[in-house]
């Protein structure tokens, strides 16, 4: 939320009263309180509402004294631009995009924060969290910005939109667990009461004043209900929601393999067996796996979520999963493994834990094994798990097996890969992926659903070097909090403590702080990835871009940087050519000083002759900063050793890049 206050010049936070935007407020809260939020609430009212959720808005924003824009469709209804659906259960739900690009316009808003989730539904899944739109609110699924280290590029062109979508990564789950853990108030809607409601198509739905009393033929009862969705009362139905899991951590991993390798047919038995298919895309799936001829449903179909992939049957753009074990939840990046979509695949690994890599065990080690190899320790990942599939294709061989583990061993020693673990398999048959095999018996190693529930990530991040990037500076405008000043940002990596003596980059003075608080709620501690506010017992210069940072650990501060850069755009790097990056709160202008060589990622030869980067070409590039920037090697700090690449033109991104060092 910071970063898009600090980026665009008119957002706002849609709210209707709902809990999926009660968190968002809650976000806001933590972001910039004790201040007032940089932006005002948005409500798209359809006319349709709960009682009990209109009431709800209204007590908190004049709780919180923020600033609500209300925008009724009945008057764009009023006005012919929108409408009701026809039929005899009229909604309004469509006839909120219209009257959300007319309240758009009309504010001139140029970015709006929503409470979207991918889990929602299937067409979510690709979405980015950046997402642009055009001048209808579509967006293009094989068109958007890659998203790289939770660095958010929002340039953007005088006209442009862009939703941000803050929550996307959660579950329904993880949103009661967040409520539940942070006591958020929400409307009695969503807990057990007694209501009149109806039978209508198939579910329970309340009925009230008009219009949304009983229809003809309709008979109300009172019954105990509660809604785990608040929209238009004449369509929403009502359903127990569960809050079962609690305490768990999360796991990101991407899985990538050659094409045949079965890679979308592993991940869609893991969200089939765990019971994570939308109903829509299991029909959809079984209906085109009979019209294709297949005598069972191919679970691949269950993750080519795009025409494109599904025709093709392969992966083309990078899409993401979700499921859950009693021990752990789980987010899954669906990468592409072609050659022709590196940058998809660089843009799942660079917030994953662990990597499965897929092998087909007819084949064994091929040229797309070693270069998924190589991106995934380019990319640092800390756990590389080898999935050597289709083991029911040659008959359960040990000796194939291990002759696979010790080619691969052979070639991984080149790289640094600390934890490897091979698991032979049938995705198809589901043998090991779940379960332990009967049919492999000489295997005496995990299952990869046992291994992934039991992965120990604590200790990937690094806690030694205390990195605070300054995203905001939080200062109300009130009596009440007249002398604050707090420094809001993300805990990059290390520890931070209540009087630890800190030093502020670039002026370079020192301070102690003085507290470290999450949405007025004082803590000792803060660590990576917590966003907190933190002041300093002295009156400093700092401000966004800034890094915080222990006066005995800091980070190289250098103009000149050394780094491996993928390529993402269709117009080549070359040298002596400008653009802007993106380097934690940080930005500034660079030049391309230097091509030392680019990668053959099929050979991993290097070819030191090379004058440029092509689309999806991984090379060793020198820059020139127009500033310092204040970073750490990539092998030791994701966060402070990565950077994008933006184009100044087109405002894409269309590099990243992992630092090596300072150069001459």
């Amino acid at each position: 939320m910071r970063e898009v206050a600090a980026q665009f010049e008119r957002p706002a936070l849609m709210f209707s009263g709902g809990k999926d935007s009660i968190v968002m407020v809650h976000l806001a809260m933590k972001a910039f309180r004790p201040a007032k939020f940089p932006f005002p609430l948005l409500h798209i009212d359809t006319g349709h509402n709960f009682p009990e959720a209109l009431d709800f808005r209204d007590q908190l924003v004049e709780k919180l004294g923020e600033r609500l824009i209300v925008h009724k469709v009945q008057d764009l209804i009023d006005k012919g631009i929108a409408s009701e659906d026809p039929g005899p259960y009229p909604s309004r739900n469509r006839a909120q995009i219209p009257t959300l690009l007319d309240a758009i316009e009309t504010y001139r808003f140029d970015a709006l924060f929503g409470g979207a989730r991918r889990d929602e539904e299937k067409a979510r899944a690709k979405e980015r969290i950046f997402s642009f739109r055009d001048d209808f609110g579509q967006w293009d699924p094989k068109n958007q910005r890659p998203e790289l280290w939770n660095l958010y590029n929002g340039r953007h062109q005088m006209g442009e939109n862009i939703r941000v979508f803050p929550i996307s990564n959660w579950t329904e789950m993880d949103v009661w667990q967040y409520i539940m853990l942070e006591n958020i108030e929400i409307p009695a809607l969503y807990f057990s009461h007694e209501r009149d409601v109806v039978t209508r198509m198939g579910q329970l739905v309340p009925v009230g004043d008009a219009p949304f009393g009983a229809r003809e033929g309709e008979e109300p009862v009172r019954r105990t209900v509660r809604f785990r969705t608040v929209g238009d009362m004449s369509c929403t139905g009502m359903e127990f929601s569960t809050d079962a899991y609690l305490d768990m951590d999360l796991l990101r991993f991407l899985t990538c393999g050659s094409v045949d390798d079965g890679k979308s047919t592993l991940i869609g038995r893991l969200l089939y067996d765990s019971k994570s298919i939308f109903e829509d895309q299991l029909e959809a799936a079984e209906s085109a796996s009979l019209s294709r001829g297949d005598q069972r449903m191919d679970l691949a179909l269950l993750t080519d979520g795009l025409r494109a992939e599904r025709e093709q049957g392969i992966t083309i753009d990078v899409a993401y999963r979700y499921f859950a074990t009693p021990k752990r939840k789980f987010i899954i990046a669906d990468c592409p493994g072609h050659v022709q979509y590196t940058r998809n695949m660089v843009t799942g690994a660079s917030t994953a834990n662990l990597a499965l890599i897929l092998i087909d065990a007819r084949h064994g080690v091929i040229e797309q094994s070693r270069r998924h190899s190589f991106i995934t320790s380019l990319l640092r990942i800390p756990h590389l798990v080898v999935c050597v599939n289709k083991m029911d294709l040659v008959d359960w061989s040990q000796e194939t097996y291990e002759k696979i583990r010790t080619d691969f061993e052979e070639f991984a020693a080149r790289f640094e890969i600390n934890d490897i673990t091979f698991i032979p398999m049938s995705a198809l048959t589901g043998d090991n992926v779940v379960n332990r095999s009967e049919k492999m018996d000489w295997y005496q190693g995990p299952s990869l659903l046992h291994h992934l529930e039991n992965v120990h990530i604590a200790g990937d991040r690094d806690m030694i070097d205390p990195r605070f990037p300054v995203q905001w500076v939080i200062r109300p405008q009130g009596d009440e909090h007249h002398d604050y000043r707090g420094y809001g940002g993300q805990v990059a990596s290390g520890v931070f403590q209540v009087g630890d003596e800190v030093v502020a980059l670039p002026s370079g003075m020192e301070s102690k702080i003085k507290s470290i608080d999450i949405g007025g709620v004082e803590q000792q501690f803060a660590s990576p990835p917590q966003s907190v506010s933190i002041q300093l017992e002295t009156d400093i210069d700092v401000s966004r871009g800034d890094m915080i940072c222990r006066p005995n650990n800091q980070p190289i501060s250098g103009q000149n940087i050394d780094a491996m850069v993928v390529w993402m755009a269709d117009q080549p790097m070359v040298v002596g050519k400008k653009y802007t990056i993106r380097h934690t709160s940080n930005e500034a202008r660079c030049v391309v000083k230097d091509l030392r060589y680019r990668m053959d990622i099929e050979t991993l030869h290097r070819i030191e002759d090379a004058t440029d980067l092509k689309l999806n070409e991984i090379g060793r590039v020198s820059f020139r900063m127009t500033k310092p920037l204040f970073f750490d090697p990539y092998r030791q700090c994701r966060a402070t050793g990565s950077f994008i690449i933006v184009d100044e033109q087109t405002n894409n991104t269309v590099g990243a890049a992992m630092i090596i060092g300072e150069t001459n």
